[in-house]
């Protein structure tokens, strides 16, 4: 049976206030350790397994109302994380390293007397990686961003 260890921890605000600004913060932290294998190493069927995960993530929303009727409102929420891993497999080693992020932009507004709602937004998102594994003659890393209106 596996050796565990995992901690998970996470923390909200929220905040309103009297001019129509609502919102929310979070920030999230997870490390997970796993060891496994054979008991007795020494022998020729022995395994070996260890992993060690870490997470940061830190995301938030913020919404505005633009009107007392509650006709339009804008809103933006948004989220970067990292999350890194180191495993080993028997004899055989991977790490890992991912830094993400996204953001949307949301507008929406009531028209011909609230009966349609016209809804419109913007998003943006990256993606950062770079990892290594016995087995890959090279390392593998990669960017990518994409922005959808």
């Amino acid at each position: 049976m596996p050796l565990f260890t995992t901690y998970n921890i996470l923390q909200r605000w929220n905040f309103t206030n009297l001019n129509g600004i609502t919102g929310q913060l979070a920030v999230q932290y997870v490390n997970d350790r796993k060891d496994g294998g054979t008991l007795i190493q020494s022998l020729p069927t022995s395994y070996l397994y260890r992993t060690n995960s870490e997470l940061l993530r830190v995301n938030g929303k913020t919404g505005f109302i633009f009107s007392d009727d509650h006709d339009q409102s804008i809103g933006i929420q948004w989220s970067l994380s990292r999350y890194r891993n180191s495993s080993q497999f028997d004899s055989r080693e991977y790490n890992g390293d991912e830094q993400s992020g996204y953001i949307n932009v949301l507008y929406q507004s009531s028209l011909v007397a609230r009966c349609i709602n016209s809804e419109t937004g913007m998003s943006f998102m990256f993606d950062e990686y770079d990892e290594t594994f016995d087995l890959m003659p090279v390392p593998a890393s990669g960017k990518s961003a994409w922005c959808v209106l």
